[in-house]
């Protein structure tokens, strides 16, 4: 006979049994759940008869375990997720692979408190040895919730009995385990409702499967193949949808099968909102919402008349209403079409009046040069409306009139400088239809003055720069100076401007020493105009110091200082040194520079020791600056800088390293050795 027969007749045998478990008379359901019967063991369950670790679904139930006190153990706080009608994994491993068992899985599926006859999920097939896996399945309309399973194992038999009695007779295995799980049984999901429906939206409701669960929701319209899939961490999810289209959703627990639905309903055609409009003269812009994928109708009519007139194609979400009369009231309603038999209500839009012709606003002149001045003026946008500009000299009882501008701004060019003029504007509407002329302020085209000016002054001589709008056409600079005090200017006139720069510089030379200058610098601009002077500036010629030093070390008995200065020909310079807290100086002196720029190598020096360095510039034999500090350096053996991508190039025998140095050396010592000595 087979092991499934030899099982089936066995439990039929059960079957007609009457089984009263001793635990089954408990009243309360913590007491019933505390309370399943028992199994019994003669030898109990030993360090080699038994269960190691039990997994449900990758959940360990157990895990090593050991024996259970008389073999029986109750591990009812660990749950796994099963769903009824799917095939549940287990995997178990034995305390001693080598020993055969025979093993069965129950439930108590009825959740009477009582594992009964009929309800075992798996029974091996014979005694098994070695890690033991298998499936078994709940049943499908099991319900949801909490759900106890027993795990039996029995030495070198097969356990068909799940208690330790059966119709008050004794059931004795000679050894092995018997452990309780709880597992949570995921039923169907229940409740599902499609709420707060709109155009757009839905609210896709069910009942929740407890905290901390996710789920998956697929929905599409009705008749499409493919779903559109999204995930909830709640018991509610709301989908973007098209306007009046029929759909179906459904849901599930993440990751598990099969889905609870499916669920119709059909979206609404709603009515556009959130209107707005912009008027002008003789058009408006019309704007409202904007729903997905749909068309709209528009009707539009003068404020108080009966008739509308409509337009039926579809349209955007604006809408730019043309030939309107000025001045004039207007009402407005757009409705969407979201199939060609269903409509949505119209939704009244913002009345409106168109604008009369705008007069200008707000003229204004600046950015004024020699023989240009940039105007303008304000106005309202109205598609269609120009500007007329026109200008003349104070004087002239003649206007020069541009037409056709479309913007609210113009340059003037062509002015005569130093001359005033005076402007009007008006908006053109139509060639019949134009406002008054707005009159803007009188303007004089004037050669600027120069602007930033700023002298660096030295022993001898001075460097200047000013600035001036690259825009203006310029003849030349004069410049001017004199010791202050004196009466008359010394006056350069030829200074011409760096092309396409708004910067002029001069170096002024051979002044006097430590004497008080004057100066300013006036712009000659286009057809002989010239710019009023710059307002006096002030400087004094002084022996100069030196405006930047650093040091730069060369070796362990040698360093070099580089300054930089502004000075004359005849400069020169002076550098002292000592040993920091020393009481006397060493001193260099009658050192030049070349292009503003010096140089001098200090040798001699005492490795490891702290110096301090001076410098001073040295105008004449009676005139120097005071000593500037150079800084304080300190002579030491440099470390040569290895290329760590070059170093170790190696060959069979032999390798080569390469360093950088840039201080003059005597010589060096390589180390090497094996890695690890």
């Amino acid at each position: 006979m087979s092991t499934s027969s030899t099982r089936l007749l066995l439990l039929w045998a059960y079957a007609i049994m009457i089984c009263l478990p001793a635990c089954a008379t408990a009243q309360t359901e913590p007491q019933k759940a505390s309370n399943y019967c028992s199994v019994t063991y003669v030898n109990g369950c030993t360090g080699n008869n038994g269960l190691s670790s039990v997994q449900i679904n990758d959940v360990a139930m157990s895990q090593n375990s050991g024996c259970s006190v008389s073999g029986y153990g109750q591990f009812t706080a660990t749950s796994a997720r099963l769903t009824p009608g799917q095939a549940n994994t287990f995997a178990i491993t034995l305390l001693d692979p080598t020993r055969p068992h025979g093993i069965t899985i129950w439930a108590d599926l009825n959740r009477n408190f009582s594992i009964d006859l009929g309800e075992d999920l798996y029974l091996s097939n014979g005694p098994l040895t070695g890690p033991i896996s298998g499936t078994f399945t709940i049943p499908a309309g099991t319900a949801s919730g909490p759900l106890r399973i027993r795990v039996l194992s029995a030495y070198s038999t097969m356990p068909f009995w799940p208690c330790s009695t059966n119709n008050g007779s004794p059931i004795i295995y000679e050894a092995g385990e018997t452990e309780d799980y709880t597992v949570y049984v995921q039923g169907p999901i229940t409740g599902l409702i499609t709420t707060n429906i709109t155009g757009n939206y839905a609210q896709l409701n069910w009942n929740s499967l407890g905290p901390g669960i996710t789920y998956d929701v697929q929905w599409r319209q009705q008749g499409t193949a493919t779903w559109s899939t999204g995930n909830a961490s709640t018991n509610s999810f709301q989908p973007y949808l098209q306007l009046n289209t029929a759909y179906e959703w459904q849901v599930r627990e993440t990751g598990t099968q099969p889905f609870s639905g499916p669920v119709s309903f059909t979206t609404l055609c709603t009515a556009p909102t959130y209107t707005s409009v912009t008027p002008y003269r003789a058009v408006a812009i019309l704007n409202w919402n904007s729903s997905y994928n749909t068309s709209y109708t528009l009707q539009w009519r003068v404020a108080g008349t009966t008739d509308w007139t409509t337009i039926s194609p579809s349209l955007s979400y604006s809408y730019s209403l043309t030939g309107l009369t000025p001045s004039t009231p207007y009402e407005w309603q757009v409705k969407a079409n979201c199939s060609a038999s269903v409509s949505s209500t119209f939704t009244p839009g913002q009345s409106f009046t168109t604008l009369s012709c705008q007069t200008p606003a707000n003229p204004s002149a600046y950015n004024l040069l020699s023989n240009s001045a940039y105007l303008s003026w304000s106005a309202p946008t109205d598609p269609g409306r120009t500007f007329r500009l026109q200008y003349r000299p104070v004087t002239n009882p003649a206007w020069q009139t541009v037409e056709n501008l479309t913007t609210s701004s113009y340059s003037l060019t062509g002015l005569t400088p130093n001359t005033p003029y005076e402007w009007q504007v008006q908006s053109v509407c139509s060639p019949t239809e134009s406002t008054s002329y707005t009159p803007g302020p009188v303007f004089t085209p004037i050669c600027p003055v120069p602007h930033q000016p700023s002298g660096n002054p030295t022993a001898t001589g001075a460097s200047f720069s000013w600035r001036i709008n690259p825009a203006e056409t310029i003849n030349s600079f004069y410049f001017q100076y004199r010791q202050a005090g004196a009466s008359d200017w010394t006056t350069i006139s030829n200074l011409t401007p760096a092309a396409y720069s708004s910067y002029r510089s001069y170096a002024l030379t051979g002044l006097s020493r430590n004497t008080a200058y004057e100066w300013r610098v006036l712009t000659n601009c286009a057809l002989g105009t010239q710019s009023d002077y710059t307002a006096i500036r002030s400087f004094t010629t002084v022996c100069s110091p030196v405006y930047s030093a650093y040091i730069d070390p060369v070796s362990s008995t040698s360093t070099r200082l580089i300054w930089s200065a502004q000075v004359d020909a005849d400069t020169r310079f002076e550098i002292r040194w000592r040993p920091t807290g020393a009481p006397d100086w060493t001193t260099i002196s009658n050192l030049t520079i070349t292009q503003n720029q010096g140089s001098y190598l200090l040798t001699g020096l005492t490795t490891n020791t702290l110096y301090e360095l001076q410098i001073r510039t040295v105008c004449s034999p009676t005139e120097s600056s005071s000593f500037a500090i150079g800084g304080a350096f300190t002579p030491r053996c440099p470390v040569p800088f290895v290329y760590t991508w070059q170093s170790g190039v190696p060959r069979v025998t032999s390798a080569t390293i390469t360093w950088y140095q840039t201080f003059p050396v005597a010589q060096y010592e390589v180390y090497y050795r094996p890695i690890g000595s």
